[in-house]
């Protein structure tokens, strides 16, 4: 997603994209192994049910970390666009939809809207830097 919606533009808009888009998986995640699943315990408060800032913002650093280093370690490989890139988007999308579905079932209602819009915003930023991604490889 983040290499074709950041394609051929500064590669700090790349790895700030890919960073974002990790939070914004961990947004739906987490709500739904915490509060549903009760996969691990909270033990502070916080406006997001009770998950704390530090840990989107450890997400954060840590898909930008690993984004910097794909992006300079595969960056010759980072204007393909081959079957496994497919694979991924498609991986994206039914994360999202489990989760958000999981997260409707049991009423986490800020956790489906916020993270159904946002993922809907990157998907429609997608599709539409697709268009350019695939003119300037000449598709």
């Amino acid at each position: 997603l983040a290499k074709v919606i950041a394609f051929k533009q500064h590669f700090l808009l790349y790895i700030l994209t890919g960073s974002m888009i990790a939070v914004l998986m961990d947004l739906i995640i987490d709500p739904v192994a915490y509060k549903v699943k009760e996969y691990w315990i909270w033990e502070s408060e916080s406006i997001y049910y009770n998950i704390p800032f530090s840990n989107f913002a450890g997400w954060f650093i840590v898909a930008f970390i690993l984004h910097l280093a794909i992006y300079f370690f595969v960056h010759k490989d980072i204007a393909s666009r081959n079957l496994w890139h497919n694979r991924t988007i498609l991986v994206f999308i039914l994360i999202q939809a489990m989760f958000i579905l999981l997260a409707l079932i049991s009423k986490l209602w800020l956790a489906v809207i916020m993270t159904g819009v946002l993922s809907a915003l990157v998907l429609i930023g997608y599709y539409f830097s697709l268009k350019r991604f695939a003119y300037d490889l000449g598709r």
